[in-house]
């Protein structure tokens, strides 16, 4: 008896309404001797190239993404802060601020006094030689006739205004020198002597220092007026200095700043000016408060501005 299903002896003749087997090679027949056999259903054949998954490039479901935003690595967003600092949490930290002032202050302790010293007794005696020459002239007009003394009491007043005016201009200089000062410590960790005599962007500088004086004796009835425009022009110096802004521009850099950031600015401006003041104390008090109070804003700038202090 034989089962129809299995499929017939090679070379056994068909029977009866049956197809005669397909040769070796032809479609639905054996594969040739030697051949490699063709793959089972639903497998690729080996040596052959799959067909490109069109999802294999598409980044896997639940995979961290670059947030929105976030710059390459090694490029640096506009304003933000050099690669390798974290960017600070509140710029105006009066605390780390203060830190810093005393650090670089007692790594350049010796430089900072003696620039103080030499701007002080710049000052001084041009002070002195002009006050001295006033006073001359004042006493040889009292020897002199009536009239000789009424012309002369006009010229002294005019002397007074211009000797006034020049000291006023040399204290100016003297306040953007350590400014200056303050500015290189910053960026480099160290000052020289020299530093606080190089004023870059000279003509806007007295330009700044100018106006903001102008406004706060406009104000100065009311008190708080110079308060409120040292607040606000806190940062211009810095700005004319360290970025060679106009006086404009520079102002209202420091004005978009404060206007961001009222509280710590305000803190900052109180807290520096008491430092300051502090030193007054002392005949030799001011020689090293008045850097600290100054190297801690200009940190503050540095900060401000998304850059890092040195």
């Amino acid at each position: 008896m034989s089962d129809s299903n299995l499929p017939p002896y090679p070379g056994a003749t068909p029977g009866p309404g049956e197809q005669p087997p397909a040769a070796p090679g032809q479609p639905g027949g054996p594969a040739p001797y030697g051949a490699t056999p063709p793959p089972p259903a639903g497998q690729q054949a080996f040596g052959t190239t799959p067909p490109t998954d069109p999802y294999a490039a598409q980044q896997p479901y639940g995979a961290p993404q670059q947030p929105y935003g976030q710059q390459p690595y090694g490029q640096q967003p506009y304003g933000g802060a050099p690669q390798g600092y974290a960017a600070p949490a509140n710029p105006f930290d009066v605390g780390p601020a203060f830190s810093y002032g005393w650090e670089r202050f007692k790594t350049n302790a010796g430089v900072f006094i003696g620039g103080m010293i030499a701007w002080v007794a710049g000052v001084g005696i041009v002070f002195a030689i002009l006050s001295a020459m006033l006073l001359g002239s004042a006493s040889a007009a009292a020897t002199s006739d009536a009239g000789g003394l009424g012309l002369f009491a006009a010229g002294f007043g005019f002397g007074f205004f211009v000797l006034l005016t020049l000291t006023g201009v040399l204290v100016l200089l003297a306040s953007a020198g350590l400014t200056n000062a303050a500015l290189v410590v910053t960026r480099t960790g160290r000052v020289s002597f020299g530093d606080f005599f190089k004023i870059p962007n000279l003509v806007q500088v007295l330009l700044v220092s100018l106006l903001v004086g102008f406004a706060s004796g406009i104000v100065s009835f009311t008190g708080v007026g110079p308060i409120v425009v040292a607040f606000f022009a806190v940062f211009a110096l810095h700005f004319a200095i360290d970025k060679g802004m106009s006086a404009i521009d520079a102002i209202k850099a420091s004005i978009n700043i404060a206007k961001s950031n009222v509280g710590p600015v305000a803190i900052l401006v109180i807290v520096a000016a008491i430092v300051a003041s502090v030193g007054s104390v002392v005949i030799v008090g001011s020689l090293i408060t008045a850097p600290i109070a100054m190297l801690a804003t200009a940190f503050c700038y540095r900060r401000a501005i998304g850059e890092q202090p040195v």
